[in-house]
């Protein structure tokens, strides 16, 4: 049996911690929002990741995992570095010009893409009638909530950014069911971190550096919760699932988050509750629970 095929059942204990990942990442896009008042998007995904960076070290230190890498993996741990960067820089951006909420239904869209690509390039993971029709579902979820937005311009664009970000985040999860199997998943996630920040940086000197920069109590504790909570935890976790799970069926437990977020972004933002954007959460949550029923 291939590498590719270690995909364990899920057991109730890993099913909650599924869960809890769903609560904290449903958070994350109300923590951007609320950092963005005040830090331009460029900066903030810089200050993420070397936060995350830093915490995903001590971890390592205090676990004792070894962040070590054969050489020649070196040039794989470029292409998802990369494309960290461009998924979060288009998210961050997308974010200020749309609403958490929407975000939120968006960026959680990623199942969708991930059922789409691994049907193509992880063997054991095809597309079935049922995932077929949960993707049916889940699209048309996603074209009703950006009903919402229109007439206003900027709020499609920020739409469309924030689900770009999302077909990024699937391809990374695909990819990294790959390395996984190579490199320690702890010590993917930190490199992939480490060679992505030179990057943020280079860009925010580049595009933002003239930009004002205020950070307030709230700021702060939105970017500590985006650095170490989801950068930090959150990833490491998620890539250790990655590790031993098939990827559609860990990230289908995800159609929960959008929940966690507009509620969240309702409670912490006081965002609207639209028809559309009901509906459209609604369609998207049961199309990705029809993928992996």
């Amino acid at each position: 049996m291939s590498a590719l095929s270690t995909n364990r059942p899920l057991t109730p204990k890993t099913i909650a911690l599924v869960l809890l990942l769903c609560v904290l990442w449903g958070g994350l896009m109300v923590s951007v929002k609320v950092a963005l008042a005040g830090v331009p998007p460029i900066l903030l995904a810089a200050l993420r990741f070397g936060l995350g960076a830093i915490c995903i070290y001590g971890w390592t230190r205090f676990s004792g995992v070894r962040l070590h890498f054969e050489a020649g993996t070196r040039l794989m741990l470029c292409v998802p570095a990369l494309i960290l960067v461009a998924q979060i820089v288009t998210m961050n951006i997308g974010a200020q010009f749309t609403s958490a909420s929407h975000a939120v239904v968006f960026m959680q869209s990623y199942p969708f893409f991930v059922a789409v690509i691994a049907h193509y390039t992880i063997p054991d993971d095809r597309l079935s009638m049922n995932k077929v029709l949960g993707l049916i579902l889940a699209c048309t979820g996603m074209v009703w909530t950006m009903g919402d937005g229109l007439g206003e311009s900027g709020a499609i664009s920020g739409d469309l950014l924030v689900l770009f970000s999302a077909t990024l985040l699937a391809t990374q999860i695909v990819l990294l069911k790959y390395l996984v199997q190579r490199i320690e998943p702890v010590a993917l996630i930190f490199w992939q971190q480490i060679l992505a920040l030179p990057v943020f940086i280079a860009l925010w000197m580049w595009t933002e550096w003239d930009l004002a920069v205020s950070f307030t109590p709230e700021i702060l504790a939105a970017i500590f919760y985006q650095g170490a909570v989801i950068a930090g935890f959150c990833f490491v976790v998620s890539t250790w699932l990655l590790k031993w799970h098939n990827a559609t069926k860990i990230s289908a437990f995800f159609f929960t988050t959008p929940l966690f977020g507009v509620i969240l972004s309702w409670l912490i933002l006081g965002d609207q509750i639209t028809i559309h954007l009901v509906g459209g959460l609604v369609l998207l949550a049961i199309g990705l629970w029809v993928i992996n029923r």
